[in-house]
């Protein structure tokens, strides 16, 4: 539920903020933000519970993951950091790629982005069925296909029809994804939870980075529908990296 609102909150946002800035002037925009940080700081002391905390477990019965687990949790991170580098560079470059290399709309990139946006919930929602009835790491070997299409098609867009199907796609592998990953990565972590978390957020915040830097590179040496459809290796990276997991990925029941 947490990640389905982070997904509500960026198909919202977006349009918001253009036609904020569209009625009202740019600087209208931060005014509105700031205000919307006020409204979260009120809620933050009306609804969180004043006991809230964590009860920390005495050290004996702590359970550390074994040697097996400590490396398959090493590699879902690695996991994690393809599907990142994959999911920012092709997201980064969609923009410019359909007003100037595609010639479409300037409203192009927001329609997209909450298409993407909307889908992706339902990705979200859908991935503890996955789990359950396929495994989570068949799931996310699924949800890596899913971006090596989407990439592809996405590439090739030409009209907003085509532009509907390529957001569509790309929506859909990544909710898996964000539904499926961190549980995934818990999964080797017994009960260091925070740190399977942090490792996780540490490999997304690097795989932006990486592609960031990348994707400037890219566009200035040949084009922003490339970076697109160089996106895939990171899809494949990924893919590649779950099917060489150590067996007991396979024994975790997530």
């Amino acid at each position: 539920y947490l990640r389905t609102m982070t997904s509500v909150g960026w198909m919202i946002g977006p349009a918001s903020s253009f036609l904020i800035a569209g009625r009202f002037g740019y600087t209208a925009v931060f005014v509105f933000a700031i205000s919307l940080s006020g409204i979260w700081t009120v809620l933050w002391f009306l609804f969180m519970p004043k006991d809230f905390a964590v009860i920390p477990k005495p050290r004996s019965s702590v359970t550390t993951p074994d040697s097996t687990a400590h490396k398959s949790l090493l590699y879902a991170a690695i996991a994690c950091f393809c599907f990142a580098v994959a999911h920012v560079l092709c997201t980064s470059a969609l923009p410019l790629f359909y007003i100037r290399e595609a010639g479409l709309p300037t409203y192009a990139p927001g329609l997209s982005l909450s298409i993407k946006t909307s889908v992706e919930v339902v990705g979200i929602l859908s991935a503890p069925w996955l789990m359950g009835r396929f495994g989570a790491k068949p799931s996310l070997i699924c949800a890596g296909g899913i971006a090596i299409v989407a990439f592809f098609v996405l590439s090739q867009v030409s009209t907003i029809q085509h532009l509907v199907v390529g957001a569509a796609l790309e929506g859909l592998y990544y909710g898996i994804f964000a539904g499926i990953g961190i549980t995934f990565m818990q999964s080797f972590a017994g009960d260091k939870m925070a740190g399977a978390t942090s490792l996780y957020m540490n490999s997304l915040f690097l795989g932006g980075l990486v592609s960031g830097a990348s994707l400037g590179i890219i566009a200035q040496s040949f084009d922003f529908r490339t970076a697109i459809l160089l996106a895939s290796i990171g899809a494949i990276g990924a893919i590649s990296v779950l099917l060489v997991m150590p067996k007991r990925a396979d024994m975790t029941g997530v």
